[in-house]
């Protein structure tokens, strides 16, 4: 009976072994970029939710963090703004919390308007002319001079309300109430990132990891 109640310890540390996850994101050295591919599972009809997190090693002016084709471009403006440009449309957005070295959330609301949360506070609204669409056939691109790191990118294919806070502070599951709406989801956790760059979603939005200045790193 010892022996097998030590066996059986030993089965369960291992299971709890394998099922441990190192919590990763993306580091960019400045001439490193990231593909996600073009997404082709978009049903939005009512607007786009863009969520990630990002964490400046040097805040470097005009620095990109994610590009969209022409219809999405995020860059670093001066110390404390954010560029964001839609087509021929460009605002800046202030907030305290963007800084070098801190861990910063955005979501981007995606409409007629372009509404930017910071951490999920400090809500600024710009009117767009023409109303923002998930490019057809251009990637999503993350990188383009940027030096630092990007983690939880997430697209959604409504307006994501602020209901359970729009989900800011969490990595999310399956059983999320709205996951339907997900129409990619990356994590950059799971150790097949060493090939692959996997979309959580099960929408099948995998890109490869082959890019030189880009690498996985633990947070």
């Amino acid at each position: 009976m010892k022996k097998y109640t030590i066996a059986l310890t030993l089965f369960l540390v291992s299971l709890c072994g394998i099922a441990q996850v190192t919590n990763s994101a993306i580091s960019f050295e400045r001439n490193g970029r990231l593909s996600l591919g073009v997404l082709q599972n978009n049903t939005a009809v009512t607007g786009v939710t863009l969520q990630l997190w990002f964490n400046t090693q040097y805040w470097i002016p005009e620095s990109k963090i994610l590009s969209w084709g022409n219809s999405l471009n995020i860059q670093l403006g001066n110390v404390g703004e954010l560029v964001v440009k839609s087509a021929d449309e460009s605002v800046i957005f202030a907030d305290a919390n963007l800084a070098s070295g801190n861990w910063t959330h955005l979501t981007l609301l995606l409409d007629s308007n372009i509404r930017l949360l910071v951490n999920n506070s400090n809500e600024q609204s710009f009117a767009l002319s023409q109303a923002f669409k998930i490019p057809a056939e251009a990637p999503l691109l993350l990188g383009g001079g940027f030096l630092g790191r990007i983690d939880e990118v997430r697209v959604w294919d409504f307006i994501l309300p602020a209901e359970y806070n729009r989900f800011w502070n969490n990595t999310i599951d399956s059983f999320n109430p709205q996951w339907k709406h997900l129409v990619a989801y990356w994590k950059f956790d799971q150790t097949r990132l060493s090939t692959n760059v996997y979309d959580y979603s099960g929408n099948g939005h995998n890109g490869t990891f082959s890019a030189s200045g880009v690498k996985r790193v633990a947070v």
